[in-house]
């Protein structure tokens, strides 16, 4: 699984993520926000035969919440068994009454980051509501995508934006998870 958010609606970077979801053997990209066109969706199922999944960040429109769910794929506050891990998916539209009740997340993808975060440069959103779960279902990983440039910290990592070529590629194979955080070539200063 790809994990990417800040797409921008910038036609290339759906293009690239698509690229790299074959360099990688991926069949599944989650968007964490920020996607601004419904074409990056489309393109992603359509064109890349890829599953999309994903919830809104704040730049996005109801256009891309009727596209997700066009796709089958609208995940915000929802928790999904993917090939044995479960993955908690929190967007910008975190509906609470439906994620406090869950009791086990083996990764949690959030539009809103634990309040405690502080990255450098950052003004990634905070939200009691994260710690709560992180606490709660001690997730192996957390992914904040709301952030420009990706950052970790021990199990949490600050995703960077697509635009600036940043990604994560989530290994669920055969129940274990493994978090891989990458950066597209092309966009690395020469």
């Amino acid at each position: 699984m790809i994990i990417a958010h800040g797409f921008k609606g910038l036609p290339h970077t759906a293009r690239d993520i698509c690229l790299e979801a074959i360099r990688v053997e991926a069949d599944v990209v989650h968007l964490g926000g920020d996607v601004k066109s419904p074409r990056i969706i489309e393109y992603l199922a359509r064109a890349c035969g890829l599953k999309v999944l994903g919830f809104t960040g704040r730049l996005d429109s109801g256009l891309i919440v009727k596209a997700l769910k066009d796709s089958g794929g609208y995940v915000e506050s929802t928790l999904i068994e993917f090939k044995g891990i479960s993955v908690l998916s929190i967007g910008y539209n975190l509906q609470q009454e439906r994620v406090k009740g869950v009791e086990r997340a083996d990764l949690i993808i959030t539009y809103f980051s634990p309040m405690g975060l502080r990255v450098e440069g950052e003004d990634a959103p905070g939200s009691p509501i994260i710690d709560y779960l992180i606490e709660k279902c001690k997730p192996q990983y957390v992914i904040v995508t709301s952030c420009r440039t990706t950052s970790i910290s021990g199990r949490i990592i600050c995703l960077g934006e697509v635009s600036l070529g940043y990604y994560v590629i989530a290994d669920l194979e055969k129940g274990r998870l493994n978090i891989t955080a990458r950066r597209i070539m092309e966009y690395l200063p020469s």
